[in-house]
């Protein structure tokens, strides 16, 4: 396994963000079934984690969750510079890493630009 993350802090969407700006690599997903998009992406249920693998070793995960009776979905893609939320909405990671480091700072007035006035 590549990497992994809980999605018990802002659901699916905000796990693959954070780990696409940590890990400085984008993604594509297809969201699949009945579960509305919004659902999907933002429920944060507790015991649902984001993992990636490389994908000659893609099979072999997938073996070991069925094998420990553990759901299992297969999302999409790693790569590149895009974070591709199935036909919704994208993004660029450096987009998304800008937006990260310059909310809170921008919420309490200590902008980096307002910083050098």
């Amino acid at each position: 396994m590549a990497s992994a993350h809980d999605c018990s802090d802002g659901g699916l969407a905000v796990a693959l963000t954070e780990s696409a700006v940590a890990g400085d690599t984008g993604f594509a997903i297809s969201l699949a079934g009945d579960t509305p998009w919004h659902v999907e992406l933002f429920s944060e249920s507790a015991s649902r984690v984001v993992a990636s693998a490389a994908p000659e070793k893609a099979a072999a995960l997938e073996d070991l969750a069925r094998e420990r009776e553990v759901p299992f979905a297969r999302l999409g893609e790693t790569g590149g510079p895009r974070m591709v939320f199935d036909t919704l909405f994208e993004i660029t990671v450096e987009q998304a890493r800008r937006v990260s480091e310059s909310a809170i700072p921008e919420l309490l007035g200590s902008s980096p630009a307002a910083a050098s006035v």
